[in-house]
């Protein structure tokens, strides 16, 4: 059976990533990311929602997202959703979700007022290596 677990966002930066350590020593950077909905509800009036997600990057994802994004930037993440368990101050055990990230695209910051940047931008500030889209490997897939 196919099974899928595959997480896109845009959203607005919560708070300047954090640098931090798993129990077995490994390095990430955790943050949170805002992402907005807006509609007009039965009376016509304009309503927003905001919802938060928490957000992890490991290795040398870490380091440049550690570098680049600061709070109040506007960022393309991609990544999979994963449910740990926890000990809270209390000792009480809780369940809390987060998305690891495998990929991102910086798509402004606060002095840009959120006007994005160009692929060929944040292809240099990701270390010049260009990720193909999906429509870019139709011809290789195998079947």
């Amino acid at each position: 059976m196919i099974s899928l677990n595959e997480v896109s966002l845009i959203g607005n930066v919560g708070q300047s990533p954090e640098k931090k350590q798993t129990k077995n020593g490994k390095d990430y950077v955790a943050f949170s990311l805002a992402t907005n909905e807006k509609w007009k509800d039965a009376q016509g009036n304009l309503q927003e929602s905001t919802e938060w997600h928490n957000l992890k990057f490991y290795d040398k994802l870490a380091d440049l997202v550690s570098n680049y994004v600061s709070k109040g930037d506007k960022i393309f993440c991609k990544g999979k959703l994963k449910t740990s368990e926890y000990t809270d101050k209390e000792g009480i055990k809780r369940k809390g979700t987060e998305v690891v990230c495998k990929e991102v695209i910086f798509l402004g910051n606060k002095s840009s007022k959120n006007e994005e940047i160009t692929m060929d931008e944040a292809i240099k500030r990701m270390g010049g290596k260009e990720v193909p889209l999906e429509r870019d490997l139709i011809g290789e897939v195998p079947f």
